[in-house]
Order: structure tokens, then sequence, then C-alpha cells
């Protein structure tokens, strides 16, 4: 059997985009997942949707707290994940559903999978790739791991 991957998703007030997100993982082609989801105080209908989804699959584990922010959600989920490997996916993202398969298949040969991505608007799509024959300067990973800087 393939090893447990872990997928930690922080819930904070996302209702309009969550369900999006859960279909994409609980569908993933690769089915060995513990999907924690972490609601970290959420006022609007984000909790019921998570509850739902946690009734009509047994991977998924519903985690609710005191609101702590993004770091303090994806280290409760940490705590609590039993995964060989762990995967962070923001709520308001989703996923195509080959992406863990794909990740899987490179993970005994690095440390670190990113992932491209595609940024939504009304109007358009605008590509962000990671590739650049995979290998990256760590001034450049240590920006794409804790996020966007000033104008980006």
């Amino acid at each position: 059997m393939n090893p447990l991957i872990t997928v930690i998703i922080p819930v904070y007030n996302v209702s309009k985009y969550l369900k999006q997100c859960l279909d994409s993982i609980v569908n993933q082609t690769y089915k060995n997942l513990e999907i924690i989801l972490v609601n970290d105080g959420s006022t609007d209908d984000s909790l019921k949707i998570c509850e739902a989804y946690e009734q009509l699959d047994s991977r998924i584990v519903v985690i609710s707290q005191a609101n702590k922010g993004l770091a303090g959600a994806r280290n409760t989920g940490i705590k609590n994940a039993k995964g060989t490997y762990l995967m962070f996916v923001d709520s308001d993202d989703w996923m195509e559903l080959y992406a863990i398969e794909t990740a899987f298949s490179k993970m005994d040969e690095v440390d670190l999978v990113c992932f491209s991505f595609y940024k939504e608007y009304p109007s358009t799509q605008v590509a962000r790739v990671f590739g650049l024959n995979g290998k990256f300067d760590a001034a450049f990973m240590q920006r794409r791991i804790t996020g966007p800087i000033k104008e980006e």
C-alpha cells in the first residue's frame, strides 16, 4: 500500500470556495489520504460544510479551534497528522484530480514538492509556473514558501 499522505486544510470563512476545494481533494486519483480540516474560528457556514464532508468521507477529520491564524491552524493540523508526508492546501484553492499522485511519484527524489498554479480573475487566468528544470536557489524557494512580498 502507498504511504499515507496527510492533507492539512486550514479553514476560515471560505464557504464560497470550500466545496470546490474539498471535492478536488476527496476525488484525487491517489486515495491513501488523511484529510484534516482545521476550522479556525469561522463565523460563516464553513464549519457546517466541513462537518457534512466528514460524514461523507471517513478520511476526513474536522478539528475546530478559536482563531489562531493560518500558521496556528497549520500547526494544529501537523500535531494531529498521522501521515508519512504532509501536504498543505489553502481552502480557497483546488487541485487537478491527479495532482497528489503526480507529486507522490517525485517524493522519494526530493525534500519539497511545489506546484505550479493559476491565479483566476473574473475575466482571465494567469499561470504561475514552477520548474526551471526543477532546480531553484534557496532565496527563490524561501520567497515561494513564505508568501508574497510587497507588490506580489
